[in-house]
């Protein structure tokens, strides 16, 4: 059984010849580009070789189908795909090869991700992480921030520029003038102006799952 190889050229007149064996699929990325994703030896299980190509704007999907058509019905050895220094193109609406570059989970990023359900494991990381909605699998409220390294900040606010510490503030209000906690006796932490009493901060915890109900 002959193989088959997939041929890619550059602008830079740089070749790459790849066997469909190690072909793991398209993407049509965006409006304008189309990803063409290989396996590489290096390190098969988790990095790949990206080949990115730009094509007519809203004509990705129709890349797509030729690639697959060509995999499946032609019989020549070799499919040129994209070759730059040629003008030869598998499908009239591919406008040259922009880039080819090796992804591994370290390096993969993405911006403004939508997922119902996000998963992150392996060599992958997440630097900053904005929840915007109602919920996020009930665990993170709207509007969370996370960021690597320096806490949560969670509704909105910023996370703390480190871990707080106890400041002594034993500041009362309302509730007579020596030092003595009433039920009533809120404190303000010894920042902002908004006082709590303790009850105020147990019903705060139960409510955000910090502490049991």
């Amino acid at each position: 059984m002959s193989v088959k190889y997939l041929l890619f050229v550059n602008s830079s007149n740089a070749y790459y010849l790849y066997p469909v064996e190690s072909f793991l699929g398209l993407e049509d990325y965006t409006d304008t580009s189309v990803f063409a994703h290989f396996r590489t030896n290096d390190s098969p299980d988790n990095s790949v070789t990206r080949i990115t190509m730009t094509c007519t704007s809203g004509k990705g999907i129709d890349v797509v189908k030729a690639v697959a058509n060509a995999i499946a019905t032609a019989k020549t050895s070799v499919l040129v795909v994209a070759d730059d220094a040629s003008g030869s193109y598998i499908d009239p609406n591919i406008t040259g090869v922009s880039q080819v570059t090796d992804v591994t989970q370290s390096s993969v990023s993405a911006t403004n991700v939508a997922a119902e359900n996000l998963t992150v494991s392996g060599l992958a990381g997440i630097n900053t992480l904005s929840v915007t909605g109602s919920t996020v699998s009930n665990t993170i409220a709207a509007s969370t921030t996370i960021t690597a390294g320096s806490g949560i900040g969670a509704y909105g606010a910023s996370p703390p520029a480190s871990q707080p510490t106890a400041s002594g503030d034993v500041t009362t209000s309302d509730a007579g003038d020596t030092n003595s906690a009433y039920i009533n006796t809120t404190y303000t932490g010894g920042t902002g102006s908004t006082a709590y009493t303790v009850g105020d901060v147990v019903a705060a915890l139960k409510a955000l799952g910090i502490i049991e109900a």
